[in-house]
């Protein structure tokens, strides 16, 4: 799909994804349907890590430190963010908890734009097994 589409539409897409089944999360009357639910925002949130990485990687002049921030947010958020909604659900209620990372999910979409090609630097590296020729 990143190929045929892009990578700012394939992670658009993940995020409507992420969001419906977070809707069925919130709104299911059954398990089955909850279930459902919880399978389709996985999907939806599956792609975007890696895509995230791929373009850590091809971004500035030091791609490393970039890769080293999306990795650093990423094992963040999951040591923080089930002790979070954990916390959330026991002073409100496990349905406001699921809320809330329903309405996070719209930011998936929202900022898919920042994958966008057209944003990236180029990075060029001087062939380092070439020595320089001395006059």
């Amino acid at each position: 799909m990143v190929d045929r589409y892009g990578a700012v539409r394939t992670v658009r897409a993940s995020g409507v994804i992420a969001l419906l089944g977070g809707l069925l999360i919130v709104f299911a009357g059954h398990p089955a349907v909850a279930m459902a639910g919880f399978a389709l925002m996985g999907l939806g949130i599956a792609v975007v890590v890696p895509l995230c990485f791929a373009a850590a990687g091809r971004s500035g002049s030091n791609p490393s430190l970039a890769i080293a921030g999306v990795a650093t947010i990423t094992y963040t958020s999951g040591l923080v963010a089930p002790s979070a909604i954990g916390m959330l659900a026991q002073a409100t209620s496990l349905m406001v908890s699921f809320v809330l990372v329903t309405l996070l999910t719209c930011g998936i979409a929202g900022f898919a734009g920042v994958l966008r090609a057209g944003d990236r630097v180029k990075v060029t590296r001087p062939d380092a097994a070439v020595p320089e020729r001395r006059p």
